[in-house]
């Protein structure tokens, strides 16, 4: 980082950038934890295949699961249904430019190299959250569930809240659909909104019923029935009950296997001097694309 800041500085004596300034630097995404950002690559299956290699489309084949029948001796079996499809997904690019003026490049430092940095992971994070929780919201879910008792969207009103007993429901309902809910397979990405109406369940700040105080004293919850929870504020919004109406929050329970999450590149930054201006350019960008592989093993949850 220091040496990153010293190639900066010396961009407002040099008249030739490009021997003073690194073109690229290229951090890495880090799973450091920050603020409502998700980090959904970390509950998701990332395919890898495509980086170095040409091309904007990526296909990850999908393939069912015979069962088995009796078999009779002498005598072959019916052929099976077994369906090989092939999920396409499309890489886009994103990314946002920035200028630091010459006067702020005077006194640049590691640790403002560090803040720039921090500042564009966090915002290559929240893309790839925005990016998966609209592919999710997008199809067609092996359910979905409304807050209390609601029974559509549109009759969601305040008092229809995310609760407990809805993750015990959702997980029935990824079960029903022959998918495997073991420990650590599931994960759920919740509103701010959401996750304090459950963290304020009395189920949880009633040490008798939750047999702990661990919610109470940390103010976090991190797992239940075996499924990770994840907050996120790029989580989709709707339109529930009441006039005006409120505003209705879409959770979403799932395996981390129905969803793909595809890099082309990981975060590059890159610089650009413009004398004229007395400014130093930052572009970063990111290129990727998600898919949802196994709507069926999808639930999503509507509330208030």
């Amino acid at each position: 980082l220091e040496r990153v800041a010293e190639k900066l500085r010396e961009t407002i004596t040099s008249t030739d950038a490009a021997a003073a300034i690194p073109d690229i630097w290229a951090p890495d995404i880090s799973r450091k934890p920050a603020g409502v950002v998700a980090n959904l690559r970390d509950f998701v299956k990332v395919y890898t295949q495509i980086r170095g290699k040409p091309g904007d489309k990526v296909k990850i084949p999908t393939i069912t699961t015979p069962e088995f029948v009796e078999l009779t001796e002498g005598t072959a079996p019916s052929e099976a249904a077994y369906t090989v499809e092939a999920k396409e997904v499309t890489l886009k690019e994103y990314g946002n430019l920035i200028s630091i003026s010459y006067s702020v490049l005077e006194d640049i430092s590691g640790d403002v190299v560090a803040a720039i940095e921090d500042g564009f992971i966090e915002a290559a994070r929240l893309k790839e959250d925005e990016v998966i929780l609209s592919k999710l919201d997008a199809v067609t879910p092996a359910a979905t569930l409304y807050g209390g008792d609601a029974t559509d969207e549109s009759e969601v009103d305040s008092a229809d809240v995310m609760a407990p007993d809805l993750i015990g429901k959702a997980i029935k309902e990824i079960m029903e659909e022959g998918y495997g809910v073991s420990p650590g397979s599931l994960v759920l990405v919740l509103h701010p909104k959401q996750y304090q109406d459950l963290i304020l369940n009395t189920q949880f700040t009633n040490a008798a019923a939750w047999g702990s105080r661990d919610v109470i004293t940390t103010g976090r919850l991190s797992s239940y029935m075996g499924v990770d929870i994840v907050v996120s504020s790029k989580v989709p919004t709707g339109t529930g009950a009441g006039s005006p109406a409120i505003t209705t929050y879409h959770a979403f329970l799932f395996r981390k296997d129905a969803v793909a999450l595809v890099p082309k590149r990981e975060l590059q930054v890159e610089t650009q001097k413009d004398i004229s201006a007395r400014l130093l350019k930052l572009m970063a960008s990111h290129r990727f694309g998600a898919e949802v592989l196994f709507p069926k093993a999808v639930v999503k949850i509507s509330t208030a």
